[in-house]
């Protein structure tokens, strides 16, 4: 797949991904009746800084070479690596959420929903990021094999 390609789709999947994940987070808000102009408005908003935050983690996987590693030394660093992003994602949304009164109870347990829901969101888009890297190395790698054993019959 040309590079191109893998750029469009990549963008395709985070658009549409925090997108419908930020859907989800207003649909609270319409069975509770809650004004939605400001409601898309924040969540539209974001979205964008969710979106923001995994790009840079993606730049970051890149230079530090990360699709290249096996599943047992990448797992640690995705951990590690989900939590701080997750960290960033819901502290860099928290004042947006607060200009909307949308910090229901105490800041603190909507703080803590709010980054356990953001974890879980991070780690799975790693694993379709990391999947998706070690499908392309594998069906390079069987490509190879083919090759060679054309070359050598």
């Amino acid at each position: 797949m040309g590079i191109a390609k893998r750029t469009q789709i990549y963008w395709l999947c985070q658009f549409a991904g925090w997108f419908a994940y930020g859907g989800f987070w207003l649909l609270p808000s319409l069975y509770a009746g809650l004004p939605m102009v400001p409601l898309i408005e924040v969540t539209c908003l974001g979205t964008l800084v969710s979106i923001g935050w995994t790009h840079i983690d993606s730049l970051a996987v890149r230079r530090l070479g990360w699709t290249a590693l096996s599943p047992a030394k990448l797992t640690p660093r995705v951990l590690v690596s989900s939590l701080a992003v997750a960290m960033a994602i819901s502290l860099s949304n928290l004042p947006l959420s607060l200009r909307i009164g949308r910090a229901p109870g105490p800041l603190t347990v909507w703080l803590m929903y709010r980054f356990a829901v953001d974890v879980t969101n991070v780690f799975l888009w790693n694993v379709v990021y990391f999947g998706v890297h070690y499908f392309e190395r594998w069906r390079q790698a069987e490509r190879d094999k083919l090759e060679l054993a054309v070359a050598a019959a």
